[in-house]
């Protein structure tokens, strides 16, 4: 890299660093999916266990128009919706 302008040294600092943390945040999100689909699954078994839909989105941290959202997003990825 030393053969470079200082220019390009620069700019080629910028780029490494740009795409150093776009992997990071293709790997949270990939974190954040697999998070949102564990929470989706245990809904099922947190109803039976007489925990209300309020008291399970006040759990995991998000409202219950999430919980509904993040849900029907499963759902449609399961059916093979878009």
């Amino acid at each position: 890299m030393n053969d470079l302008p200082p220019d390009l040294q620069a700019r080629r600092v910028v780029e490494d660093e740009l795409a150093k943390l776009g992997s990071e945040r293709n790997r949270i999100e990939s974190e954040a999916g697999a998070n949102i689909e564990a929470v989706v699954a245990a809904i099922p078994d947190a109803i039976e266990a007489g925990i209300p839909f309020d008291g399970i989105a006040r759990l995991v941290g998000v409202s219950r128009q999430t919980l509904y959202r993040w849900q029907g997003g499963i759902a449609r990825l399961r059916s093979g919706g878009t």
